[in-house]
């Protein structure tokens, strides 16, 4: 049977640091409480530090799935959806190998082979990058982790075909439609080009009603806490926003509750509106190529939607060149 190693997790309760440890076994996992004995957090690190280094690192058959336990075990507080998270760890495990050190190079050749049936290689990347965070996350810890590196596996993506509304007509037909504490979000996701993680956690915080912005943080792996990002806020959405009810520290609520779903609302949204789907995303190009339409100015799309490399702006220019080069084809044949 293998050896053990303790995880945990802080948490204060009154002015004493806890720690929730869970130790991984060949059938799951034991879990226990502690009190850290300190009011000081570092101090508390250092207490689970040395009970750490008090046990031995595991040895032995470690299988994927209890990997990938381990993993969530020490990262799910990171994420903002942990479900979705463990169940896209639970989707890899199952085509995966069993046990961790027969993750091979043919292993992942094989796990690309299957994802390939039925989602694109973007998504697939975003898989392989999930097994290097678990296997980068167990070396960390002590364990034994097979030489590999799933990164290298990576596809090319190819050129993204950007899809967006054609017209207002059309946009308007879907906020008719829509539930009443969803029209606000959707009129905001294409006044502002916004993400929709942006637009689900935006707090009035972020709101400044005396300059006219929205700020926004972006993800950026160079920076703590992300990027800041400032997005002008035009009258009609400033008009908008003022007169959402203001619940609690989010702008955006259902039922008194943060909006967490989006999905539902935007199909019913676009069935009783009558018009080809398309998914909530694609108000965020329709938003980047109606400004790039109105003003020809790629670098000012790229500040409002908050890229990062102009490169990834340059995908709404080709739908511009596209245009033109069939304005050119109709006139001169």
């Amino acid at each position: 049977m293998a050896k053990r190693i303790n995880l945990y997790r802080l948490y204060k309760r009154g002015e004493t640091w806890w720690a929730y440890f869970s130790i991984p076994t060949e059938t799951g996992h034991t879990r226990y409480r502690c009190s850290c004995h300190t009011s000081d957090k570092r101090q508390a690190e250092l207490y689970c530090q040395q009970q750490l280094k008090t046990t031995d690192h595991p040895k032995g058959k470690l299988t994927i799935g209890e990997a990938f336990g381990i993993f969530y075990e020490t990262n799910y507080h990171n994420y903002s959806r942990p479900k979705e998270a463990k169940n896209k760890m639970s989707l890899i495990k199952s085509l995966l190998p069993k046990y961790l050190d027969e993750l091979t190079p043919q292993a992942i050749n094989d796990f690309i082979q299957k994802r390939m049936q039925s989602v694109k290689n973007a998504t697939i990347n975003k898989d392989l990058a999930f097994i290097s965070a678990m296997l980068n996350k167990l070396d960390l810890l002590g364990y034994d982790i097979p030489k590999i590196k799933p990164s290298r596996f990576k596809l090319k993506i190819p050129a993204e075909n950007v899809k967006y509304f054609d017209d207002i007509k059309t946009v308007e037909k879907i906020i008719d439609a829509a539930d009443g504490y969803f029209k606000p979000i959707i009129l905001t996701a294409l006044y502002t080009g916004m993400r929709r993680g942006n637009l689900l956690k935006l707090k009035w915080e972020e709101l400044d009603f005396k300059n006219n912005l929205i700020n926004i943080h972006v993800k950026d792996k160079t920076v703590d806490g992300g990027r800041l990002l400032s997005i002008p806020m035009i009258p009609k959405l400033k008009k908008i926003l003022k007169i959402q009810p203001q619940i609690n520290d989010y702008v955006f609520n259902y039922k008194d509750h943060p909006l967490s779903d989006y999905k539902k609302p935007w199909h019913r949204a676009i069935e009783k509106a009558g018009v080809k789907y398309q998914n909530f995303h694609t108000l965020r190009h329709t938003a980047a190529t109606w400004l790039l339409k109105e003003t020809g100015n790629i670098k000012l799309v790229q500040q409002i939607l908050g890229h990062k490399d102009i490169k990834t702006t340059t995908k709404y220019a080709h739908i511009l060149a596209d245009e033109k080069r069939e304005a050119l084809r109709k006139v001169f044949g």
